[in-house]
């Protein structure tokens, strides 16, 4: 694309004037993303990359290993299981977001199309997620649910098919994983409301808004606020907490 190519081009020209570097992400690492400022008074913050491409951590140390066969095409290739994903810990507080990450299978789909499950398997249990794919139906397979067991989910959504009706029954269930969740949406369309009803208003406490997750000191609460995205000085509406992580 023309945005695409064009950050290629800022990239090429600020190497060529020595403005910084660049890298690629490293999955299992700690210490690529770090703090820049009072590193020390926040000891417990940290930065884990759980995948880049097809690496994946391997849960021990910083090492990694790659999932996807060295077989496949560079035309052939669906580049959402290539997304990176991060999981942001301080103190007893982690969050997890991958993306646009895919986890199903079946459906014509290749079995390495899931990178969800060998994810949540190092990633384990988490406060807070951002729901992959924006919830599109190829995304937010049990397993992952189940094993990273969220009590916050943020749908970044924009499309009226956002989320798909199996990928919302499945993070509204308590078949999936125990306990409650609070599900907040960016942006659900008057069109999937209408198709859904009840198991989305019922389940969301939120549909539209910017969604800030803020936690607090040494990690041990969090809240979350929504703003209303349709004024400049984005004002909260709305507040939910303090959860404990």
């Amino acid at each position: 694309s023309t945005t695409f190519k064009n950050y290629l081009n800022f990239i090429q020209h600020h190497l060529q004037r020595k403005s910084f570097s660049v890298e690629a992400l490293k999955a299992g690492s700690k210490n690529q993303i770090t703090l820049v400022h009072k590193r020390a008074k926040y000891p417990t913050f940290q930065v884990r990359n759980i995948k880049s491409n097809g690496d994946i951590w391997t849960g021990e140390g910083d090492g990694s290993t790659n999932v996807l066969p060295s077989s496949l095409s560079r035309n052939l290739y669906n580049e959402n299981p290539l997304s990176m994903a991060f999981k942001i810990s301080y103190g007893a507080f982690d969050y997890f977001t991958g993306g646009d990450m895919t986890g199903i299978t079946g459906f014509g789909f290749p079995a390495w199309f899931d990178v969800e499950t060998p994810v949540a398997k190092v990633v384990g249990k988490v406060d807070a997620m951002t729901l992959n794919h924006h919830g599109m139906r190829d995304a937010s397979n049990e397993f992952f649910l189940h094993t990273l067991a969220p009590r916050v989910i943020v749908q970044q959504s924009w499309s009226s098919n956002h989320p798909g009706e199996e990928v919302l029954h499945r993070i509204i269930s308590p078949a999936t994983y125990e306990g409650p969740r609070d599900i907040f949406a960016t942006y659900v369309h008057s069109e999937t409301i209408t198709t859904y009803g009840r198991w989305l208003t019922d389940h969301y406490k939120s549909i539209r808004g910017h969604v800030v997750i803020r936690v607090l000191h040494d990690g041990g609460q969090f809240m979350v606020y929504i703003l209303d995205d349709t004024q400049r000085d984005l004002p909260i509406v709305k507040t939910f907490g303090p959860y404990t992580s």
